[in-house]
């Protein structure tokens, strides 16, 4: 949708947005095999707290994720979920539809599926 000054306009090609995936949801995509996970943190935060499965974000791992159908459903995970959401947006706009961002990161999914993983 773009918007203006009293403008409205939804783009039917636009791919659509980006949508906040929580980790409950995260959990049954995971278990179902699903879904792709992206972890975009540094290696010293997966060190310290990762999600078992998950891809780490680096050029190999980019090429194949843009190799993928474009209808592939993607998650992206950060610390707290802000800065997946830019790895995310970088997806959709490469006309990807099932885009995810984790809401809350590494840090909800401690709290509310995985306690053995430590928050930080």
């Amino acid at each position: 949708t773009m918007q203006g000054e009293g403008l409205s306009l939804d783009l039917p090609q636009a791919p659509p947005p980006v949508k906040q995936m929580t980790v409950q949801e995260l959990a049954e995509n995971l278990k179902n095999g699903d879904v792709t996970l992206v972890d975009i943190r540094a290696e010293s935060e997966r060190a310290r707290a990762a999600i078992e499965g998950a891809l780490v974000l680096d050029r190999p791992t980019m090429e194949k994720l843009e190799a993928m159908p474009k209808d592939s459903r993607m998650a992206f995970l950060c610390h707290h979920g802000n800065s997946s959401m830019g790895a995310a947006e970088y997806f959709r706009k490469q006309g990807f539809t099932d885009v995810n961002n984790v809401a809350g990161g590494i840090h909800a999914w401690s709290m509310e599926i995985d306690s053995s993983v430590p928050t930080y």
